[in-house]
């Protein structure tokens, strides 16, 4: 089936009660302070879609020793991982303090021939790469990515897209086959959704 892509808020009352949750379920492990609203995304977005290898693009500016936004150059890299890797906001934000898969991590990744069958999730957050637009006379109401990705996912694989919707907060970018997206709740027409995403269509 051809890929189709879709827009979504996330609410942000509902994220702030997720990242709650969370973190109160991991009470007994005391392992981490908090999660992000990428922690959420990434993990739900990766189990949803049941990604039989998923992967999160990281930006190293700020995050490693000498990489700052003053120097140039392309500090980018991925962190890959296998369905006990993502299975809970938590593990994501612990692959984030070693750039690595916390569960798996001696295990050894598909080769490429075992991957051609595999499905797949791609994750990267775009939302500290926008500013406001200052406009004279105008104002911001909604900042979304344009990005024809449906031609461009392979099958088998989704898509999701983490960006700055304006004053309007964070909004995600789904790409994928239709099953996919009704999988994620987001089909047009909006049957399922979890909690800390907005039932408000974003276009």
């Amino acid at each position: 089936p051809v890929n189709q892509c879709t827009f979504a808020l996330v609410d942000e009352n509902g994220m702030q009660q997720e990242k709650k949750r969370v973190i109160v379920s991991n009470n007994n492990e005391k392992d981490v302070d908090f999660v992000s609203s990428n922690d959420v995304l990434t993990s739900w977005f990766l189990k949803t879609t049941q990604s039989d290898v998923g992967a999160m693009a990281i930006n190293f500016r700020n995050r490693l020793s000498g990489h700052t936004d003053h120097h140039a150059g392309n500090y980018e890299s991925i962190i890959v991982y296998a369905p006990p890797d993502y299975a809970s906001p938590v593990l994501i934000r612990k692959s984030l303090d070693t750039f690595r898969r916390t569960k798996t991590i001696d295990d050894p990744l598909p080769n490429f021939l075992e991957a051609l069958g595999l499905s797949s999730g791609l994750v990267t957050n775009w939302a500290s790469f926008a500013d406001a637009n200052q406009i004279p006379g105008c104002h911001e109401e909604l900042h979304i990515p344009l990005y024809d990705a449906a031609p461009l996912v392979p099958s088998g694989t989704a898509v999701m897209i983490i960006f700055r919707a304006g004053p309007q907060g964070l909004g995600i970018f789904m790409a994928g086959s239709p099953e996919t997206l009704r999988e994620l709740g987001y089909s047009r027409q909006f049957q399922r959704k979890p909690a800390f995403l907005s039932a408000k269509p974003l276009l």
